[in-house]
């Protein structure tokens, strides 16, 4: 069985340090990756822009995941 890789385009919410290390792994797996630190800014880009995977921690500063 062949297993195809496709490219995702992934939005990430959470903290700077995670979102560094998270970033870069995603994009060394070639997934398009839009980060940010703040929820609020998160649901924003979420509410404009088309995702195919969220990854956010359920517990930030203003809003939970």
């Amino acid at each position: 069985m062949e297993i195809k890789k496709t490219s995702c385009r992934v939005l990430v919410i959470d903290d700077k340090a995670v979102l560094k290390i998270v970033e870069e792994v995603l994009t060394n797996l070639k997934h398009n990756v839009t980060v940010c630190s703040s929820p609020k800014a998160g649901q924003s880009r979420f509410r404009k822009e088309n995702f195919d995977m969220v990854i956010t921690n359920l517990n930030m500063p203003e809003m939970s995941g």
